[in-house]
């Protein structure tokens, strides 16, 4: 853990307070080994490390965990900080990132290369919807022999 209390604040991209409670409310498990992150709007650097921080707690036991990034609620892209910690955590969690960005095919082609080339996170697939989200990361653990 990053050593934040639930109480401590953190500003947004835009300077608004969140606290750590906040932000680590938008990472869960749905289900054993898929976990979702639900990206905040005008997110930073620190909101993101936070988030991913909190991530990692919550599959530390879990084996090929499938991550979701629900990236519905983003309000703009990543800065150069916040692809050095999307990069630097890349290896640390998940067998396969599903994204949820409902957007044109111009958009999803970029979320592919952010991920892929830029991020190393070659395993990975964009979808419209959670729900389509959800049903890749069952479909990848049936794959791997999980249920």
């Amino acid at each position: 853990m990053n050593g934040l209390a639930d109480d401590d604040m953190i500003n947004d991209r835009a300077g608004q307070p969140l606290s750590c409670k906040t932000i680590r409310a938008r990472a869960e498990i749905l289900e054993p080994g898929i976990l979702l992150l639900r990206e905040l709007p005008n997110s930073n650097a620190a909101v993101l490390a936070v988030l991913i921080d909190h991530a990692k707690e919550l599959v530390a036991k879990e084996e090929d965990c499938v991550v979701i990034i629900d990236l519905t609620e983003a309000t703009s892209r990543p800065d150069p900080a916040m692809m050095r910690v999307i990069s630097d955590s890349a290896s640390d969690f998940g067998i396969h990132v599903a994204c949820v960005q409902p957007s044109s095919i111009v958009v999803k082609a970029v979320l592919k290369f952010v991920f892929g080339r830029v991020a190393g996170i070659m395993n990975n697939s964009i979808h419209d919807t959670r729900e389509e989200a959800l049903a890749e990361a069952r479909a990848v653990r049936r794959r791997r022999g999980r249920s």
